[in-house]
């Protein structure tokens, strides 16, 4: 009896030496990094590919689109007006258009009281997905980001802009931080709607800018988001939110949100309070 317990055992201690190993490695996951990002950095699965204004590496999937919606409320602090809507109301779509590649159509309206006081802009936005690796062990997305927008005011097109710009993301543990480098061009391009002032167009010239983020997972469905842009046209111009962002489906998600922005040429510091929802379908 006793030796047929040593055989026993003899045979399990083998079987762990020659088999153990391979079923401990087939039980390892290898992550690649857009798996990382995707199962580390954020649970909001009806979130957009973006923090607030910046744009990260990421792109929808095949097959998915997204509409948001955002109400702010600005003209808040040093330099504003009386608080109003002049923040605006943005309405947003984005659909995949290819593997890796997505488009997106904005809609901003904006007005303080009367119809000769709104204003706002349409902008046409295209994204690609162009490549992930490695640095050690933390993910990078690389990506190609192409806007372009039109400004509009008083029933008239008062101005156009065409940009372009690099996202780069990289996910940590629980951080995603993303940076934007890139460009805007900007022209005048009046008299392109009904009541516009006659037809005009001048360039306004390069205007460099760029474009950060950060993406804080705090628990599976709520992330803490902060972004913020820079750019110099005669001066420096600033522009940037810090909020929450809470998954409450696969299919909607929702934005809370105080906004800031400045214009040291102009003397304008305003902030906006902004609450903003997102649907997946």
């Amino acid at each position: 009896m006793r030796n047929g317990k040593l055989w026993v055992g003899g045979a399990l201690a083998l079987g762990f030496i020659a088999y153990g190993p391979a079923a401990f490695a087939a039980d390892q996951i290898v992550i690649t990094p857009g798996q990382a990002k995707d199962k580390t950095i954020t649970y909001q699965s009806a979130a957009p590919t973006r923090i607030f204004t910046v744009e990260k590496a990421a792109t929808l999937a095949p097959g998915e689109q997204r509409f948001g919606a955002t109400l702010n409320v600005g003209n808040l602090g040093v330099g504003g007006s009386a608080p109003s809507l002049a923040g605006g109301v943005n309405l947003r779509a984005d659909t995949n258009i290819a593997p890796g590649a997505e488009a997106g159509l904005a809609i901003t309206g904006m007005g303080a009281g009367g119809a000769q006081n709104l204003f706002g802009n349409i902008v046409l936005d295209g994204k690609m997905h162009w490549s992930e690796f490695s640095l050690g062990t933390t993910p990078v997305e690389v990506g190609g980001l192409a806007t372009l927008g039109g400004m509009f005011a008083g029933g008239g097109l008062g101005s156009a802009s065409v940009g372009v710009g690099i996202p780069l993301t990289m996910a940590f543990s629980r951080i995603n931080l993303t940076a934007v480098p890139g460009f805007n061009f900007g022209f005048a391009a009046q008299g392109l709607m009904p009541g516009g002032t006659p037809a005009a167009a001048a360039a306004a010239g390069f205007v460099p800018a760029l474009g950060l983020g950060l993406d804080w997972l705090l628990t599976d469905r709520l992330s803490a988001l902060l972004d913020g842009n820079v750019g110099y046209s005669g001066g420096l111009s600033t522009q940037g939110n810090v909020g929450l962002r809470y998954g409450i489906s696969d299919a909607f998600a929702g934005d809370l949100f105080l906004g800031y922005q400045g214009n040291p040429t102009n003397a304008i510091n305003s902030a906006t309070v902004g609450l903003g929802g997102y649907y997946a379908f």
